[in-house]
């Protein structure tokens, strides 16, 4: 038996095989019990933020009687921000175990997570408020083959597969898994986050409403044509893609919404009218969806088309499948409205507006326009454009966003801005990013292949087009040479040259001469030539993922990093850590350190102190590095040694 407290930081605390207690204090702690029962506790609320526990079994307890809330089961939350109740615990399931969610301060919101791990189902200790143990969870197995059956689970986390037959499947309580096997089964998981795998024939899966109502996902694997989900126990309307349109101050009627990203096609539903999604149904492979006629409630999948145009310009339009559609020639104007779509325009000037969902376009031969609509509620989502060339456009004028290049969005949630739409390059994409709303995150993003330069058409609003690339070549005289917003290439020749390549992903070659060279923004590949050269590492105003390399480093060199403000720590591990204490987010310092091996040295920056790699230096060649002073961001090569003995014996160092 032992007991175990951790730090302020975020903890990994594991037991032995007797009854241990654990208290992570504060911190993302990770707490694991080991064989016995263990007691794992949790002393105040600045003790809990996203904190794990990866073993709960039958006999262990969590003990929270100092946080003086009540356990609700998994009932709702009583208080509201306008009418503030106690602070309460509720469990709530997700696919691998318990949740429990604290309201610290009553308002109704979740503040504080700890998530278990194993099927065991927690209740309140009698007579010892706030404490909760862990008791086995039901697990029933259900296998049948033949004549159609009615499969009813035991409350636990089932496994039920119905095999031959039309058969019902009923989960009740509890995360089940629910498999139909061959004829047309009905698949109802009742309460709790579940599974669906309908099988062959033509399925119906059954989303039952519980009598109390939290949040739940719901998960079918393999919603096919002739299938169908019914929410008819919900009298939800179906909204399409739309916002919901209550709020918690004027609730309004049920609804029911459809999003998609590039794994799934989401069902949401607001139960209650008060604008929040309270029950998600994922469906995998992102089908398009439809309301099935004269049924309320029920939803089946979209047909997806494939068109062909002919050699005319014409306009060619899809539904709400995932359509292919390819113009061919002429001037094509293509529509592929709903679904995750594949549109092609082939020969002529073509305009490719993909619609809602995450669609593929390729413009084809000619000067084409990519058309992004905004749809009704902006969620992540995602276009993919293969083949974006000179002279064809991106209109993102629906969207009524300022361009504002590289640089950051100025929004916050608590102060919210105008919609903006930036840009990001790493070494096979460009991506424009679009903050909707204002908050500062980008929310949908325009992936385009081969990581071409972007810029704002002149006196356009919203248009973005390929900037040129740039071939720029020195003279025997030291000078100044820059490049653009495009994939520049730019040689200094002779002398002491700066050379500057701004945005794109630029080719900088200093020749001959001490020169300094500066990729700017872009994932850039540098070559000094002869002579001491100094590469220059600008910080981008937007921290992201990007990379660097340098093929010639030599002896003499400097790579200067000033401007990221970064610790030089070695070959060190990061120290930084981010912490959320449910209100502010706290970071570490921003570090770098280099990774050698035989072949290449490897610069890695973690420029926002939360101990994560996001910018990248590879250098070509085995190379020992340190500062040129203490302090400095400046990197020097260390000087190889050759060290020959006497005849005598002697020490010798390097």
């Amino acid at each position: 038996m032992s007991e175990l407290t951790g730090t302020s930081g975020s903890d990994t605390l594991t037991g032995g095989n007797g009854d241990d207690t654990l208290d992570g204090y504060g911190g993302y702690d990770v707490l694991t019990g080991g064989a016995g029962n263990d007691t794992f506790r949790f002393s105040s609320l600045s003790d809990i933020g996203y904190d794990r526990i990866t073993d709960l079994a039958p006999g262990d307890r969590i003990d929270l009687s100092a946080l003086n809330a009540t356990f609700i089961g998994d009932g709702p939350f009583t208080g509201s921000p306008q009418n503030k109740g106690p602070a309460q615990v509720r469990t709530r399931g997700d696919f691998t175990g318990p949740i429990l969610e604290i309201d610290s301060d009553g308002d109704g919101f979740p503040d504080r997570f700890i998530t278990v791990s194993g099927p065991v189902v927690l209740r309140q200790v009698d007579g010892l408020p706030g404490v909760l143990e862990a008791t086995p969870g039901q697990l029933l197995t259900v296998t049948v083959t033949g004549a159609a059956d009615t499969l009813e689970g035991a409350g636990g986390p089932d496994t039920i597969s119905g095999g031959g037959g039309n058969d019902l499947l009923r989960g009740l309580g509890g995360n089940d898994s629910l498999s139909g096997g061959d004829g047309d089964d009905t698949l109802d998981g009742g309460t709790g986050n579940d599974t669906l795998t309908g099988g062959l024939g033509n399925d119906t899966f059954l989303i039952s409403k519980p009598a109390t109502m939290s949040y739940n996902e719901v998960r079918i694997t393999d919603f096919a044509a002739g299938d169908r989900i019914d929410l008819s126990a919900w009298n939800a309307t179906f909204i399409g893609d739309g916002p919901f349109s209550g709020t918690n101050a004027a609730h309004g009627p049920a609804q029911v919404r459809v999003r998609t990203d590039m794994a799934n096609t989401t069902l949401e539903i607001d139960s209650n009218g008060d604008g929040y999604n309270d029950q998600s149904i994922y469906i995998a492979g992102s089908p398009g969806l439809q309301a099935v006629a004269g049924s309320p409630g029920v939803f089946e999948r979209a047909p997806d088309q494939s068109i062909t145009g002919t050699a005319a310009g014409e306009t060619l339009e899809g539904a709400a499948g995932r359509d292919t559609i390819s113009g061919g020639g002429g001037n094509d104007l293509l529509r592929g409205l709903g679904g995750h779509d594949s549109l092609s325009g082939g020969d002529g000037d073509d305009t490719l507006d993909g619609g809602t969902g995450n669609d593929t376009l390729t413009g084809g031969a000619g000067n084409d326009i990519f058309v992004i609509s905004k749809p009704a509620t902006v969620g992540y989502g995602e276009v993919r454009i293969t083949d974006f060339a000179q002279g064809d456009r991106i209109d993102l004028s629906a969207w009524n966003a300022t361009f504002i290049g590289e640089e950051a969005f100025t929004g916050k949630d608590s102060a919210r801005g105008s919609a903006q739409v930036r840009v990001r390059t790493d070494m096979s994409d460009t991506m424009l990013e679009i903050d909707s709303n204002g908050d500062g995150w980008s929310d949908y993003s325009i992936r385009i292949a081969g990581s071409p330069g972007l810029q704002s058409v002149d006196g356009s609003s919203g248009l973005i087009e390929r900037a040129p690339d740039q071939a720029v070549t020195g003279t025997a005289d030291g000078e100044t040479l820059e490049g653009g917003p495009g994939r520049d290439t730019i040689d200094g020749g002779a002398g002491n040259d700066l050379l500057r390549g701004l945005g794109g992903n630029d080719s900088l070659i200093g020749g001959s001469g001490d020169d300094t060279l500066s990729g700017g923004s872009g994932n850039d590949t540098l070559a000094g030539g002869a002579g001491n050269d100094t590469f220059l590492i600008s910080k981008p105003s937007t921290t992201g993922y990007s990379e660097k390399r340098i093929i010639d480093f030599a002896q003499g060199d400097r790579i200067d990093l000033s401007a990221w403000n970064a610790a030089f720590i070695g070959e060190g591990p990061f120290t930084g850590v981010y912490k959320w204490d449910g209100t502010t987010a706290s970071y570490g310092p921003p570090q770098m350190r280099v990774r050698v091996d035989s072949t290449s040295t490897v610069l890695e920056i973690d420029s926002d102190g939360d101990g994560m790699v996001n910018n990248y230096l590879y250098l070509t060649g085995a190379h020992m590095l340190q500062e040129e002073t203490a302090g400095s961001g400046v990197l020097v090569r260390i000087p190889d040694q050759t060290l020959t003995g006497t005849a005598e014996a002697e020490t010798l160092e390097g």
